[in-house]
Protein backbone atom coordinates (compact mmCIF):
# COMPACT_ATOMS: atom_id res chain seq x y z
CA UNK A 1 0.00 0.00 0.00
CA UNK A 2 1.12 3.17 -0.95
CA UNK A 3 2.08 5.90 1.96
CA UNK A 4 -1.18 8.21 1.53
CA UNK A 5 -3.05 11.19 2.86
CA UNK A 6 -6.80 10.58 2.55
CA UNK A 7 -8.79 12.93 1.96
CA UNK A 8 -12.28 11.62 1.72
CA UNK A 9 -15.45 13.91 0.66
CA UNK A 10 -18.40 10.86 -0.68
CA UNK A 11 -19.29 9.01 2.51
CA UNK A 12 -21.50 6.24 0.90
CA UNK A 13 -21.27 2.44 0.46
CA UNK A 14 -22.72 -0.83 1.95
CA UNK A 15 -20.93 -4.16 3.66
CA UNK A 16 -22.66 -7.40 4.51
CA UNK A 17 -22.20 -7.21 8.36
CA UNK A 18 -22.26 -9.82 11.19
CA UNK A 19 -22.50 -7.48 14.01
CA UNK A 20 -23.32 -3.93 14.88
CA UNK A 21 -20.95 -0.49 15.38
CA UNK A 22 -20.43 -1.92 18.72
CA UNK A 23 -18.25 -5.31 18.85
CA UNK A 24 -18.88 -7.06 21.93
CA UNK A 25 -15.94 -9.17 23.83
CA UNK A 26 -15.38 -12.59 22.23
CA UNK A 27 -16.13 -11.68 18.83
CA UNK A 28 -13.79 -12.28 16.32
CA UNK A 29 -14.27 -12.20 11.65
CA UNK A 30 -12.71 -15.11 9.84
CA UNK A 31 -10.04 -14.50 6.76
CA UNK A 32 -11.94 -17.67 5.10
CA UNK A 33 -15.41 -15.53 5.50
CA UNK A 34 -14.33 -12.03 2.87
CA UNK A 35 -18.43 -11.20 3.66
CA UNK A 36 -17.65 -10.71 7.77
CA UNK A 37 -16.84 -7.47 8.77
CA UNK A 38 -17.26 -5.21 12.06
CA UNK A 39 -18.89 -1.97 10.34
CA UNK A 40 -19.15 1.22 11.68
CA UNK A 41 -22.89 3.12 12.69
CA UNK A 42 -23.36 4.29 9.38
CA UNK A 43 -20.84 1.69 7.21
CA UNK A 44 -19.02 4.50 6.03
CA UNK A 45 -15.88 2.04 7.67
CA UNK A 46 -15.40 -1.44 7.64
CA UNK A 47 -12.84 -3.85 9.39
CA UNK A 48 -12.36 -7.29 7.75
CA UNK A 49 -10.02 -9.44 5.62
CA UNK A 50 -8.95 -7.97 2.32
CA UNK A 51 -6.16 -9.94 0.23
CA UNK A 52 -2.51 -9.04 0.83
CA UNK A 53 -1.15 -7.51 -1.90
CA UNK A 54 2.45 -9.18 -1.59
CA UNK A 55 0.68 -12.99 -1.61
CA UNK A 56 -2.75 -14.24 -3.19
CA UNK A 57 -2.62 -16.70 -0.41
CA UNK A 58 -2.49 -14.53 2.54
CA UNK A 59 -4.53 -11.62 4.49
CA UNK A 60 -4.61 -8.38 6.15
CA UNK A 61 -6.98 -7.04 8.83
CA UNK A 62 -7.92 -3.54 7.28
CA UNK A 63 -10.18 -0.78 8.14
CA UNK A 64 -11.28 -0.14 4.98
CA UNK A 65 -12.89 2.85 3.80
CA UNK A 66 -16.52 3.22 1.52
CA UNK A 67 -15.14 0.82 -1.77
CA UNK A 68 -12.49 -1.30 0.22
CA UNK A 69 -9.91 1.41 0.36
CA UNK A 70 -7.53 0.57 2.89
CA UNK A 71 -6.86 2.83 5.85
CA UNK A 72 -5.45 0.78 8.71
CA UNK A 73 -3.95 -2.68 9.10
CA UNK A 74 -3.45 -4.76 12.59
CA UNK A 75 0.08 -5.23 13.08
CA UNK A 76 1.59 -2.59 10.40
CA UNK A 77 0.34 -4.91 7.32
CA UNK A 78 0.83 -8.07 9.38
CA UNK A 79 -0.39 -11.27 7.27
CA UNK A 80 -2.06 -14.59 8.00
CA UNK A 81 -3.54 -17.77 6.31
CA UNK A 82 -7.01 -18.16 5.31
CA UNK A 83 -7.12 -20.05 8.79
CA UNK A 84 -6.67 -16.67 10.05
CA UNK A 85 -9.18 -14.72 12.49
CA UNK A 86 -9.28 -11.42 14.50
CA UNK A 87 -10.23 -11.58 18.08
CA UNK A 88 -11.65 -9.30 20.99
CA UNK A 89 -10.62 -11.47 23.31
CA UNK A 90 -12.44 -11.73 26.79
CA UNK A 91 -9.74 -10.32 28.60
CA UNK A 92 -9.75 -7.36 26.26
CA UNK A 93 -7.32 -7.69 24.14
CA UNK A 94 -7.38 -7.61 20.19
CA UNK A 95 -5.58 -10.29 18.81
CA UNK A 96 -4.80 -10.98 15.44
CA UNK A 97 -4.41 -14.98 15.10
CA UNK A 98 -2.86 -17.36 12.11
CA UNK A 99 -4.10 -20.46 11.19
CA UNK A 100 -2.02 -22.39 13.40
CA UNK A 101 -2.91 -21.19 16.20
CA UNK A 102 -0.22 -18.42 16.77
CA UNK A 103 -0.49 -14.33 17.48
CA UNK A 104 0.26 -12.46 14.46
CA UNK A 105 -0.57 -8.96 16.80
CA UNK A 106 -1.93 -8.18 20.23
CA UNK A 107 -3.39 -4.76 21.06
CA UNK A 108 -1.72 -5.08 24.35
CA UNK A 109 -4.93 -4.52 26.23
CA UNK A 110 -5.05 -7.69 28.28
CA UNK A 111 -6.57 -7.16 31.52
CA UNK A 112 -6.72 -3.21 31.23
CA UNK A 113 -10.96 -3.30 32.05
CA UNK A 114 -11.37 -3.41 28.08
CA UNK A 115 -15.40 -3.94 28.21
CA UNK A 116 -15.96 -3.38 24.33
CA UNK A 117 -14.81 -2.08 20.64
CA UNK A 118 -16.25 -0.25 18.36
CA UNK A 119 -15.32 1.11 15.04
CA UNK A 120 -16.34 5.03 15.02
CA UNK A 121 -17.68 6.88 11.65
CA UNK A 122 -14.51 8.80 11.22
CA UNK A 123 -12.45 5.60 11.12
CA UNK A 124 -11.43 5.03 14.33
CA UNK A 125 -11.38 1.31 15.80
CA UNK A 126 -11.41 2.13 19.61
CA UNK A 127 -11.08 -0.33 22.47
CA UNK A 128 -13.31 1.15 25.89
CA UNK A 129 -13.57 0.27 29.48
CA UNK A 130 -17.24 2.07 29.59
CA UNK A 131 -16.22 5.58 30.62
CA UNK A 132 -12.79 5.53 28.84
CA UNK A 133 -10.75 4.70 25.78
CA UNK A 134 -8.39 2.05 26.56
CA UNK A 135 -6.26 1.71 22.65
CA UNK A 136 -7.18 3.65 19.86
CA UNK A 137 -6.20 2.61 16.04
CA UNK A 138 -5.54 6.51 15.64
CA UNK A 139 -2.62 6.47 17.90
CA UNK A 140 -1.38 3.55 16.22
CA UNK A 141 -1.42 4.46 12.14
CA UNK A 142 0.34 2.52 9.69
CA UNK A 143 0.24 3.81 6.13
CA UNK A 144 -2.53 6.30 6.48
CA UNK A 145 -3.78 9.38 8.17
CA UNK A 146 -7.63 9.94 7.59
CA UNK A 147 -9.66 13.45 8.70
CA UNK A 148 -9.90 14.52 11.99
CA UNK A 149 -6.92 12.10 13.03
CA UNK A 150 -4.19 13.59 14.65
CA UNK A 151 -0.60 12.40 13.43
CA UNK A 152 1.93 13.88 16.37
CA UNK A 153 5.36 14.11 16.81
CA UNK A 154 6.72 10.27 17.30
CA UNK A 155 4.15 8.62 15.14
CA UNK A 156 5.23 7.03 12.08
CA UNK A 157 3.92 6.48 8.63
CA UNK A 158 5.63 3.25 7.16
CA UNK A 159 5.06 1.90 3.58
CA UNK A 160 7.67 -0.39 2.28
CA UNK A 161 11.30 0.87 2.89
CA UNK A 162 9.42 4.17 3.49
CA UNK A 163 8.46 6.00 6.20
CA UNK A 164 7.12 9.27 7.82
CA UNK A 165 7.84 11.03 10.56
CA UNK A 166 7.86 14.58 13.26
CA UNK A 167 10.24 14.70 15.38
CA UNK A 168 10.78 17.49 18.16
CA UNK A 169 13.66 19.28 17.45
CA UNK A 170 15.53 21.79 20.05
CA UNK A 171 15.72 25.01 18.08
CA UNK A 172 17.19 28.38 19.22
CA UNK A 173 15.46 32.19 18.49
CA UNK A 174 17.40 35.40 18.96
CA UNK A 175 17.89 36.27 22.31
CA UNK A 176 17.76 39.90 21.12
CA UNK A 177 15.16 40.90 17.89
CA UNK A 178 16.68 42.65 15.41
CA UNK A 179 14.74 45.78 15.76
CA UNK A 180 15.74 45.98 19.35
CA UNK A 181 19.70 45.93 18.95
CA UNK A 182 21.33 48.04 20.97
CA UNK A 183 24.14 48.85 18.08
CA UNK A 184 23.95 46.94 14.48
CA UNK A 185 23.11 43.91 12.77
CA UNK A 186 25.80 41.45 11.89
CA UNK A 187 25.61 38.03 9.89
CA UNK A 188 26.43 35.11 11.46
CA UNK A 189 27.93 32.41 8.74
CA UNK A 190 26.91 28.45 8.60
CA UNK A 191 29.22 26.68 5.81
CA UNK A 192 27.40 24.13 4.03
CA UNK A 193 23.97 25.30 4.95
CA UNK A 194 20.45 25.93 3.67
CA UNK A 195 17.39 26.98 5.14
CA UNK A 196 13.47 25.98 4.23
CA UNK A 197 10.83 28.19 4.37
CA UNK A 198 7.27 28.30 4.07
CA UNK A 199 6.08 29.70 1.56
CA UNK A 200 8.67 29.57 -0.89
CA UNK A 201 10.96 32.25 -1.91
CA UNK A 202 9.25 34.63 -4.44
CA UNK A 203 10.99 35.08 -8.04
CA UNK A 204 11.84 39.00 -6.29
CA UNK A 205 13.65 37.25 -3.65
CA UNK A 206 15.96 35.60 -5.79
CA UNK A 207 19.15 36.76 -7.08
CA UNK A 208 22.23 35.78 -9.29
CA UNK A 209 24.96 37.58 -7.31
CA UNK A 210 28.25 36.31 -5.86
CA UNK A 211 28.71 35.08 -2.43
CA UNK A 212 29.69 38.07 -0.34
CA UNK A 213 26.61 40.47 -2.46
CA UNK A 214 24.02 37.37 -1.04
CA UNK A 215 25.65 38.49 2.69
CA UNK A 216 25.33 42.39 2.41
CA UNK A 217 22.57 42.53 0.47
CA UNK A 218 20.49 40.83 2.57
CA UNK A 219 22.34 42.73 5.74
CA UNK A 220 21.02 46.22 4.52
CA UNK A 221 18.02 45.20 3.84
CA UNK A 222 15.61 45.94 6.71
CA UNK A 223 12.95 43.31 5.39
CA UNK A 224 15.78 40.18 5.43
CA UNK A 225 16.29 38.21 8.43
CA UNK A 226 18.32 35.26 6.52
CA UNK A 227 19.88 34.35 2.65
CA UNK A 228 21.30 31.21 1.23
CA UNK A 229 24.11 31.60 -1.29
CA UNK A 230 24.43 28.60 -3.19
CA UNK A 231 27.81 27.53 -5.05
CA UNK A 232 26.79 24.88 -7.81
CA UNK A 233 27.55 27.30 -10.42
CA UNK A 234 24.29 28.98 -10.64
CA UNK A 235 25.02 31.97 -8.33
CA UNK A 236 21.94 31.94 -6.85
CA UNK A 237 21.37 33.86 -3.58
CA UNK A 238 17.79 33.55 -1.90
CA UNK A 239 16.87 36.54 0.24
CA UNK A 240 14.18 35.11 3.55
CA UNK A 241 12.00 37.99 4.34
CA UNK A 242 9.88 36.13 6.56
CA UNK A 243 10.84 33.87 9.04
CA UNK A 244 12.59 30.58 8.04
CA UNK A 245 11.09 27.10 9.30
CA UNK A 246 14.28 25.13 9.28
CA UNK A 247 17.42 24.21 7.87
CA UNK A 248 20.00 21.78 7.10
CA UNK A 249 23.60 21.29 7.30
CA UNK A 250 25.81 18.78 5.59
CA UNK A 251 29.65 18.75 4.11
CA UNK A 252 28.30 17.79 0.72
CA UNK A 253 25.60 21.12 0.57
CA UNK A 254 27.02 23.51 -2.15
CA UNK A 255 25.60 26.47 -0.09
CA UNK A 256 26.36 29.10 2.52
CA UNK A 257 24.27 30.85 4.77
CA UNK A 258 23.88 33.87 6.39
CA UNK A 259 21.69 34.56 10.13
CA UNK A 260 21.11 38.21 10.63
CA UNK A 261 21.51 39.25 14.54
CA UNK A 262 22.61 41.77 16.75
CA UNK A 263 26.71 42.16 16.38
CA UNK A 264 29.02 41.89 16.64
CA UNK A 265 29.82 37.93 15.82
CA UNK A 266 32.24 36.38 17.93
CA UNK A 267 33.28 32.76 16.16
CA UNK A 268 34.69 29.91 18.41
CA UNK A 269 37.79 28.87 19.84
CA UNK A 270 39.16 25.96 18.25
CA UNK A 271 38.85 22.82 19.67
CA UNK A 272 42.26 22.47 21.18
CA UNK A 273 42.29 26.13 22.62
CA UNK A 274 39.48 25.47 24.07
CA UNK A 275 40.32 22.00 25.52
CA UNK A 276 43.50 23.93 27.27
CA UNK A 277 40.96 26.78 28.46
CA UNK A 278 42.33 29.12 26.30
CA UNK A 279 40.92 32.09 24.12
CA UNK A 280 42.31 33.87 21.90
CA UNK A 281 41.90 37.80 20.88
CA UNK A 282 40.91 38.24 17.73
CA UNK A 283 40.79 41.82 16.03
CA UNK A 284 37.71 43.50 15.26
CA UNK A 285 36.10 42.71 11.92
CA UNK A 286 36.09 45.82 9.74
CA UNK A 287 32.61 47.38 8.32
CA UNK A 288 31.31 45.54 6.14
CA UNK A 289 30.02 47.73 3.34
CA UNK A 290 26.76 47.11 0.74
CA UNK A 291 27.23 45.13 -1.84
CA UNK A 292 28.59 46.14 -5.22
CA UNK A 293 26.61 43.24 -6.42
CA UNK A 294 23.14 43.10 -7.06
CA UNK A 295 20.65 45.72 -6.88
CA UNK A 296 21.98 47.42 -3.22
CA UNK A 297 25.05 48.94 -3.35
CA UNK A 298 27.17 52.25 -1.48
CA UNK A 299 25.45 51.66 1.74
CA UNK A 300 27.76 51.66 4.80
CA UNK A 301 27.18 49.41 8.17
CA UNK A 302 28.83 49.79 11.74
CA UNK A 303 29.20 47.01 13.28
CA UNK A 304 30.71 48.63 16.68
CA UNK A 305 29.28 47.03 19.73
CA UNK A 306 30.72 45.45 22.95
CA UNK A 307 27.49 43.69 23.68
CA UNK A 308 27.26 40.17 22.66
CA UNK A 309 23.86 39.67 21.31
CA UNK A 310 22.59 36.24 22.41
CA UNK A 311 23.00 33.87 24.70
CA UNK A 312 25.24 30.08 24.05
CA UNK A 313 22.98 27.48 25.35
CA UNK A 314 26.00 25.23 25.75
CA UNK A 315 26.46 25.44 29.77
CA UNK A 316 30.00 25.24 29.54
CA UNK A 317 30.48 27.59 27.19
CA UNK A 318 32.81 30.60 27.68
CA UNK A 319 30.92 34.03 28.26
CA UNK A 320 32.32 36.53 25.45
CA UNK A 321 34.47 39.55 27.04
CA UNK A 322 33.29 42.93 28.40
CA UNK A 323 36.16 44.40 27.00
CA UNK A 324 36.66 46.68 23.78
CA UNK A 325 38.31 43.72 21.96
CA UNK A 326 36.67 41.09 21.03
CA UNK A 327 37.19 37.56 22.50
CA UNK A 328 36.16 34.29 21.27
CA UNK A 329 33.14 32.36 22.75
CA UNK A 330 31.59 28.93 22.62
CA UNK A 331 29.84 28.17 19.68
CA UNK A 332 30.06 24.83 18.77
CA UNK A 333 30.03 23.89 15.26
CA UNK A 334 27.43 21.70 14.08
CA UNK A 335 27.78 17.99 13.34
CA UNK A 336 27.31 16.77 9.44
CA UNK A 337 23.90 15.99 8.33
CA UNK A 338 22.48 17.69 11.83
CA UNK A 339 19.18 19.97 11.67
CA UNK A 340 20.37 23.97 12.06
CA UNK A 341 18.50 24.48 14.70
CA UNK A 342 20.53 22.37 16.90
CA UNK A 343 23.50 24.62 16.50
CA UNK A 344 25.06 25.66 19.56
CA UNK A 345 25.87 29.26 19.37
CA UNK A 346 26.89 32.39 21.40
CA UNK A 347 24.74 34.06 19.46
CA UNK A 348 21.28 32.17 20.13
CA UNK A 349 19.33 31.39 22.83
CA UNK A 350 17.71 27.81 23.30
CA UNK A 351 14.34 26.87 22.43
CA UNK A 352 12.11 23.73 21.71
CA UNK A 353 10.28 23.70 18.51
Amino acid sequence: MNLLLFFFFSLSTSFSIVSSSTISLGSSISASNPTQSWPSSNNTFSISFIPSPSSSNSFLAAITFAGGVPVWTAGGGAAVDSGGSLRLLTNGALHLINGSGAVVWDSGTADQGVSSASLEESGELLLSNGTATVWSSFNHPTDTIVPDQNFTSGGVLKSGLYSFTIQRRQGCKRKVEIANCPGSAAMLQLDHAGFLTYQPELSSQVFFVGISACRLNCLVSPSCVASTSLSDGTGQCYLKTTEFVSGYQNPALPSTSYVKVCGPVLPNPSPSADNAGNSKEIERPPAPKAATEGSISGTSINLSSNMSAFSNFAASAPAPSSSSSLQTAGVSPLASGRNIERQSTSLLHSGTK
